[in-house]
């Protein structure tokens, strides 16, 4: 039976793949320690504006968003307090390109994203696409809170991170970036990749 629907789904993907002229796209899941460790950039942002747009050939949609930086966790701030990503996908002029996984940013949402190196596009990605972007959001006392998210975002390690089930939690942001902050110093608390232990 496992067989069948595993065929079934592969023949489903490799036909829409077929009747699609888009880029493959693969992702590789990602411990929260080496998402920490492996993005040259860690920077908590708000989304200023977003715009889709097609490439010079007229084949692919891209959409530039502009983030003010609110603050710099890791590595280089920019100069201008701001950062440009161009990522694949959005809609533009009746043409719509939806990579799977791909974020998609709303104007004045405030996000802690972790970042690559440049890619082609001369901009850099989230890592692990959807895996690098944490969602921050006030709660009713006026405390930031970063949005964690089992199976999506990579979970500190910890009793403080541990689900409790497989719904979105919220954790202080304080308490966030520190865990960030001990895996960079090679803290013994931040060894764990599993939460809870």
């Amino acid at each position: 039976m496992l067989r069948i629907l595993f065929s079934c789904l592969a023949a489903a993907l490799f036909i829409g793949s077929a009747a699609n002229d888009s880029r493959a796209t693969s992702v590789v899941r990602f411990p929260f320690n080496t998402l920490c460790l492996n993005a040259p950039r860690i920077l908590r942002v708000r989304c200023l504006s977003t715009a889709a747009e097609i490439d010079s050939d007229r084949n692919r949609v891209f959409t530039r968003t502009q983030f003010e930086v609110l603050e710099t966790i890791k590595g280089p701030a920019p100069g201008d307090g701001r950062i440009d990503l161009v990522l694949p996908g959005g809609r533009v002029d009746g043409l719509t390109q939806v990579v799977p996984g791909m974020p998609v940013f709303r104007e004045q949402e405030e996000i802690v994203l972790f970042l690559t190196a440049l890619s082609d596009t001369g901009s850099p990605w989230p890592m692990g696409l959807y895996q690098g972007c944490y969602g921050v959001r006030t709660d009713s006392d006026g405390q930031r809170q970063v949005e964690l998210h089992p199976g999506v975002t990579p979970l500190p390690g910890g009793a403080a991170f541990k689900p409790v089930s497989d719904q979105p939690f919220r954790v202080d942001l304080h308490r966030f970036r520190q865990a960030v902050l001990n895996v960079l110093a090679g803290s013994p608390g931040a060894a764990s990749e599993t939460p809870g232990k």
